[in-house]
């Protein structure tokens, strides 16, 4: 038990580290590098409270990497090895280097004269060097200590570790001793290789120890919560702020809000289905879930496909979002294949007529905005016509869940059952707070309170 506690907490520190550090970084192709003045001046004084935000998610990210690395050396057996030595020692002194860099950041944030902001900028770049050398000692010393050594690792693993580990160290110190675009760029690329491999390594540490269709399940949902949860706060907080972090420039605020809480929504449903065991002791659940994902994702893709304007993808958003939307309807359909013989199925006679009404009056409305977008503009969301096809979207995830519910017992959809009133509940208030008052309120309103009278009625046992 206290292994498997081990393993769950360094895992979950290592994926809090690679969503932080994501987030910290989310403005990457505009930060300036070591040359530019002006353009070094014009970053920090253009959004002083965003950097101020991203140092604080900074300062988290890095307590999040030393407390991963302290979990990887509390799950060796043989600590007094050389490299599980190097493993800490380096886990710990990577991110305090990196701390006094975002301390050179925030320093430059208070907007001294130019020229001291300039050298503050480059002193955050060279401690951040400083600490990339430092990190990939980390992942080389847990290459060689756990995946070598003890062989707590698959040997694929270990192997990227090491590779990532003999990629940034030297080009970190290149970079650090010799000053340049090119190996400032290299050094990224580093960066962004050591995110990968600690957060690959991270869900391998979490994953169940199943077969291949409830790993595959397990880690579909685990993606699903993680990058919703992690776009729903976004979205909620910055609603009015889309075009600087966002895959598309989402709008209006109260259509943002409404997409937000979606995903926030997603996020807890997805995520209790993540509960112990997962699709390995629930796979009937599971695959009502599966099938959710491509209610949502195949309708979102091709709408996507359809409006590729609305994207530029010079942003790695815009990217992501195409990437993920099309892969998972193929992963949860590989899923469903592969656990088709496991899977039997239930005797359940009764039907849910107020789910069942529920799922139905949302496949109807999914319906409309996807052939008729412009009926949203009359609504508190105003969405044009990719926001309000987007909507559809999620109306049809929320219409497959409530007809799951409606046709199978409740055994096999306590998630989806959960979705049914949190889903009424985030249209209703996500949008109110940037919405005036009129006939369109109302009748969002309306629906919003039907839709949850619908989900609160009992169902037949």
């Amino acid at each position: 038990m206290r292994a498997l506690n081990v393993r769950w907490c360094t895992g979950a520190a290592g994926v809090g580290y690679v969503v932080l550090a994501g987030l910290e970084n989310m403005d990457f192709l505009a930060a300036p590098g070591r040359g530019d003045p002006g353009a070094t001046a014009a970053y920090y004084t253009a959004n002083p409270g965003g950097l101020r935000l991203a140092a604080l998610v900074g300062a988290l990210a890095l307590v999040s990497y030393a407390a991963f690395a302290a979990g990887l050396f509390a799950a060796l057996q043989h600590r007094r090895d050389p490299w599980a030595l190097l493993l800490v020692t380096a886990g710990v002194a990577g991110p305090a280097v990196a701390a006094v860099s975002l301390l050179a950041r925030v320093a430059a944030i208070a907007a001294p004269p130019a020229d001291r902001l300039v050298r503050l900028h480059a002193l955050h770049l060279d401690l951040r060097l400083a600490g990339g050398v430092l990190l990939g000692l980390t992942l080389i010393g847990a290459g060689v200590a756990a995946g070598v050594r003890e062989r707590l690792l698959p040997r694929w693993l270990a192997a990227c570790l090491l590779a990532t580990g003999a990629w940034l160290v030297p080009v970190s110190a290149a970079a650090l001793l010799s000053p340049g675009p090119l190996l400032d760029a290299l050094a990224f690329a580093g960066f962004v290789a050591d995110a990968v491999c600690v957060g690959v390594l991270a869900t391998w540490l979490l994953l169940p120890r199943a077969g291949f269709a409830p790993t595959l399940a397990w880690l579909v949902f685990f993606v699903v919560s993680l990058a919703a949860g992690v776009s729903g706060a976004a979205l909620l907080a910055f609603p009015g702020s889309t075009r600087t972090f966002f895959s598309w420039p989402l709008g209006p605020p109260p259509l943002a809000a409404t997409i937000g809480a979606c995903y926030v929504v997603a996020a807890a449903v997805y995520g209790l289905a993540l509960r112990a065991g997962g699709p390995a002791r629930r796979w009937a659940e599971a695959r009502g879930l599966l099938g959710g994902v491509g209610a949502l994702s195949v309708p979102i893709f091709v709408v996507t496909l359809h409006h590729l304007e609305a994207f530029d993808f010079a942003a790695w958003q815009a990217w992501a979002w195409v990437i993920l939307f099309g892969l998972f309807p193929a992963a949860a359909a590989a899923a469903v294949w592969a656990g088709r013989r496991p899977y039997r199925r239930s005797s359940h006679n009764a039907v849910g007529w107020a789910p069942l009404v529920y799922g139905l009056l949302l496949a109807a409305a999914a319906m409309v905005l996807l052939a008729a977008p412009s009926v949203a503009a009359g609504l508190p969301v105003a969405a044009g016509p990719f926001g309000a096809r987007v909507l559809a979207g999620w109306c049809a995830l929320a219409a497959f869940l409530a007809l799951r519910v409606a046709t199978r017992p409740a055994t096999e959809t306590r998630p989806a059952a959960v979705a049914l009133p949190l889903f009424p509940v985030a249209w209703l208030l996500a949008p109110l707070p940037y919405v005036p008052s009129g006939m369109g309120t109302v009748v969002w309103c309306t629906a919003c309170a039907t839709l949850l009278a619908l989900a609160l009625l009992p169902r037949p046992r």
